[in-house]
């Protein structure tokens, strides 16, 4: 008599070069856990993107984005500077970047702006309301070498590592009108105004603010300084030792989130700050997706939070791709724009006026999450889960009936989401190949009892499932149950 088991269905994306050993995807899908007595957990959709502005700028990336108030803040779309306010409205700065595309790096002492172009070592100025570059004889720009490599900021002061040296350069404070530590002027930086981290071994990748730190971070060690308030320099280092944990990646790769600091080792995992620990959040098999990568010096991240939970989110353009780490669930998902497994369409963040907005990378365009749409700018998103194996240790298992327990009753009045539907195949050889595809319908609106079941699906000593959903409608998926019978060899 056939026996029901559950299958395990919520999970992340862990698939191995080697199959055999895990062939688990999760694309534009991640876990909810809930602990308040309903489902323990269940997998949820990426929210869609739908346009805020556009502002015309074609095949010009939005490279960053900057909140400076409650209601006003900046966009950054290819040589140009624009102000936002609430409503969307926007207008163009004066002046323009020498650069129009990689990632930028954006700090604010309340009245002014600072902004440094990882690509060429420029820095900027906003300030009332037009954007300047730093032409200071003393600030390392990219008409002397070497350049201005990372930026932070803290206790006033901007702050500026040195690329293929040991040195960070501050901005001067202006005290003859501001109380020392209140805000120095970025547009002012002193040749003598810089600290050599003594001991790092090589030199200095990025340097970041953390906790009223200053981390030092070279690709195999890091230091620690603070703000001592020393005459002669105001940042010393503590007494903490280096930690032999660099950063592999570019600057543009570090991310401050939920309390903590996030970035790429040498190694190729992905750390997280604990303490002073860097600890591995990458699994052997995100670290070995990231291995096979031709060039990771290119990658770049941004955190967000959405429903209450942070996201890593780290793009490798060469590689077309975007993985996102769940900070709530320790669990990664990849998020992808279109049908062919490319990048997601998102290149930077911003949290303003209480929305989530998102910029384009191809285009001056700024989208905004919509829980309510399922498509990326109008462009479909697949939602993909290939589950754990199922086996009975190493039996045969005759499948009689596969049920998936999902939302349902989801089509909307826009096609192909009209009457929507979910794609199954299996494999039996660890996803070297997979089954014909079997399609079952999703229900109509309204049709919320529609069950998604399939029958007669053979035999297997072991076996993943795959699921795919393309129509642009809601893909909360639960649970997996299977009623089957257990052979004897």
């Amino acid at each position: 008599m056939p026996q029901r088991i559950e299958i395990p269905l919520v999970g992340g994306h862990y698939k191995r070069s080697q199959l055999k050993v895990d062939a688990q995807e999760c694309v534009n899908l991640y876990p909810v856990i809930d602990k308040s007595g309903g489902r323990f957990a269940s997998l949820h959709p990426v929210p869609g993107l739908k346009e805020w502005v556009d502002t015309g700028e074609v095949l010009q990336e939005t490279r960053a984005m900057f909140k400076f108030s409650e209601t006003l803040a900046y966009a950054f779309i290819g040589f140009t500077v624009y102000r936002l306010d609430q409503n969307g409205s926007y207008s163009k700065l004066a002046g323009s970047l020498v650069n129009d595309s990689g990632p930028l790096q954006i700090i604010t002492n309340d009245t002014q702006i600072m902004i440094l172009d990882l690509n060429d070592g420029n820095g900027y100025v906003i300030e009332d309301g037009a954007l300047s570059q730093i032409t200071a004889a003393n600030f390392p720009t990219a008409s002397s070498f070497p350049t201005a490599s990372s930026l932070t900021y803290q206790d006033g002061y901007a702050i500026v590592s040195e690329k293929n040296t040991k040195r960070f350069y501050i901005s001067t404070l202006d005290t003859a009108s501001l109380a020392a530590y209140d805000a120095s002027d970025f547009t002012r930086w002193d040749a003598l105004e810089f600290e050599i981290v003594g001991n790092l071994t090589g030199t200095i990748s990025a340097i970041i603010s953390d906790h009223d730190e200053l981390w030092a971070m070279g690709k195999e060690q890091v230091g620690f300084y603070y703000n001592s308030q020393n005459a002669d320099f105001p940042f010393t280092k503590t007494q903490h030792p280096f930690q032999e944990v660099g950063l592999g990646g570019s600057p543009a790769s570090i991310v401050k989130l939920d309390n903590s600091l996030f970035w790429i080792d040498v190694w190729n995992n992905v750390r997280k700050a604990d303490g002073y620990t860097p600890i591995i959040i990458s699994t052997p098999e995100i670290s070995s997706l990231i291995e096979e990568y031709s060039q990771i010096s290119d990658a770049f991240a941004f955190g967000h939070r959405y429903a209450g939970q942070a996201f890593y989110c780290i793009t490798f353009p060469s590689a077309d791709k975007t993985y996102c780490y769940d900070v709530s669930t320790g669990v990664w998902h990849l998020r992808s724009t279109g049908l062919n497994g490319g990048r997601w369409r998102a290149n930077c963040y911003m949290k303003f006026g209480r929305k989530h907005l998102f910029g384009d990378y191809q285009h001056g365009k700024i989208y905004e999450f919509d829980p309510d749409i399922f498509t990326d700018a109008g462009q479909d998103m697949q939602a993909l889960r290939v589950t754990r194996y199922t086996d009975a240790q190493r039996r045969r298992v005759f499948y009689h009936r596969l049920e998936l327990h999902m939302k349902t009753g989801v089509g909307n009045n826009l096609a192909p989401g009209d009457d929507p539907q979910i794609m199954l195949q299996w494999s039996d050889d660890g996803g070297e190949h997979w089954s014909r595809e079997k399609w079952a319908d999703l229900g109509k609106i309204g049709e919320t009892e529609t069950r998604v079941i399939w029958r007669k699906l053979g035999r297997s000593r072991e076996r993943i499932f795959r699921f795919k959903i393309t129509d642009s409608v809601n893909r909360t998926l639960i649970a997996l149950y299977a009623d089957i019978t257990v052979g004897y060899e």
